[in-house]
């Protein structure tokens, strides 16, 4: 390195400082990136030369001949002349700059930004975090993409109730949501001829299909998540990932089958043809490298084979996300200590369906619901989706309570369970392995997801939790997840 090199170093450490906090401050989605380097980077004592003497005085001086020639032409230039002495020499010692106090005060900025990362031991050192407990998933643009397929197909899952419900009541064709319509994907729904002809049990079973590939794109989205640093490709890939891709496979094919049946030979679908080339992408050679038994041409039908092999599959998997022993993982609904009044039955036919009417009356901002909350809601199969109403209003009604100072001094955890539910942080061992389901970033800053509370037990129908973030400066709840059982370290 120049002199002239050296003298610029401090001026580079200070603008890189600021250019980090400038990031920091106004591109929040970058934060856990920034969290993973910091980490990484963090210093650490190194030795220092503090013998100044020439390098032909050191005793550990090393002959030029003995340095591997890495410069090219360039080193071979500094060595000594073939007819003069032998000159030997050491490698350089290491120069410290030291950064200016505007670098030092920028660095602590941003560092202060991600909490307590001052106590960091630094890269390799003993009891350092595992790099794969903060670096970002090298599948993130695949999780999201298995997500926005996800929400898709839930979108034309819902398309096609909303029609059935409509008829029923002798109401018009509801137009095309807004996640359909971004999706600019032929949509054969959006031609009320082709909707008139289907009966309300096709317009079922079609909900069905749809619902069904939801919930294998959301599968391969939670596998890849729990499996950040998965290393995949051909030869690779475990069973596990590949038999959520035949049952993507499979489904998408139903899709095909059904509307090959109900809407006649040679019509489309741009969703399922969405989820074709998602899954032709994801099966090549060159990515998870995978081969499955079916699903590979866009035009082919299932049989009631692959569609039971399919169900049970997709049931298999939800066992893996729910606790079978809830007194020792799971946190189950318990009975009321002041019975609440009894809610009209059937109010709604689904989760989303109770997550969005509680949104509707909670206006004043105590309890906010986020699209994350939102999509695990799409995606839940509880069949008890009173429940989850009934909850979210006690959630908002604590709130309330906190906002008015009428529980200054008491347990939240005993407020919950006296209007009937039983809430509990998660562990620490859950929260350290699955960190991506149990972290969100929320207005630019990242928080837990650690307080929760589970209805019911054993599999995705029977059982779901909900996680929130208790923001105490603005005495709200934060909900982060309504759906699925997360995994926790039991299961």
């Amino acid at each position: 390195m120049s002199n002239e090199d050296r003298q610029e170093l401090p001026a580079r450490v200070d603008e890189i400082a600021r250019l980090f906090v400038r990031i920091a401050d106004e591109r929040p989605a970058v934060l856990d990136a920034l969290h993973a380097l910091l980490r990484a980077l963090a210093p650490t004592e190194t030795p220092t030369h503090s013998d100044d003497r020439p390098a032909s005085d050191s005793p550990t001086a090393t002959p030029v001949d003995a340095i591997p020639n890495e410069g090219g032409i360039a080193a071979q230039e500094e060595r000594a002349p073939e007819t003069g002495p032998e000159v030997t020499t050491a490698p350089a010692p290491r120069i410290h700059v030291e950064p200016t106090p505007e670098a030092k005060r920028g660095l602590e900025a941003l560092m202060e930004r991600f909490g307590s990362l001052r106590d960091s031991p630094g890269l390799g050192a003993s009891g350092s975090a595992s790099a794969q407990e903060v670096l970002s998933s090298r599948w993130d643009d695949d999780i999201d993409e298995a997500r926005r397929l996800a929400r898709l197909l839930r979108a034309q899952s819902r398309r096609l109730r909303s029609i059935r419900l409509a008829a029923h009541d002798g109401l018009a064709v509801p137009p095309v949501d807004h996640v359909l319509a971004n999706a600019r994907v032929d949509d054969w729904t959006a031609d009320p001829t082709r909707v008139a002809r289907l009966a309300a049990r096709d317009l079922r079973e079609g909900e069905r299909w749809y619902a069904l590939a939801a919930r294998a794109a959301a599968e391969v989205g939670d596998w890849l998540s729990e499996h950040p640093e998965a290393d995949l490709g051909f030869q690779r890939t475990p069973d596990a990932l590949r038999d959520r891709l035949q049952c993507l496979a499979n489904a998408q094919k139903g899709i095909y089958s059904w509307i090959e049946q109900v809407l006649g030979y040679g019509q489309s679908c741009g969703v399922q043809h969405q989820a074709h080339l998602t899954l032709k992408g994801w099966i090549s050679r060159d990515y998870f490298g995978v081969y499955l038994a079916s699903g590979m041409v866009l035009a082919q039908r299932i049989t009631s084979a692959e569609r039971d092999e399919t169900v049970r599959a997709l049931q298999r998997f939800e066992l893996e996300h729910a606790s079978n022993e809830p007194a020792n993982g799971a946190i189950c609904h318990v009975p009321a200590v002041e019975p609440q009044p009894a809610a009209a039955p059937e109010r709604f036919d689904s989760v989303h369906a109770a997550f969005l009417a509680a949104r509707a009356v909670q206006t004043d901002g105590l309890v906010v619901y986020t699209e994350r909350a939102e999509d695990s809601a799409e995606d839940s199969a509880f069949k008890r989706p009173e429940e989850v109403f009934d909850f979210l209003e006690v959630l908002h009604g604590i709130a309330r309570d906190l906002r008015n100072g009428l529980l200054e001094g008491r347990r939240l955890d005993l407020v919950f369970a006296e209007r009937g539910f039983k809430s509990k942080p998660c562990a620490q061992s859950t929260m350290k392995r699955y960190r991506r389901f149990y972290h969100m970033v929320f207005e630019g800053s990242e928080v837990d997801l650690s307080q929760h509370v589970t209805l019911g037990s054993r599999n995705q129908n029977t059982c779901m939790s909900i996680h929130w973030w208790h923001d105490k400066a603005n005495r709200r709840f934060v909900v982060g997840h309504c759906g699925k059982h997360l995994p926790n370290t039991l299961t």
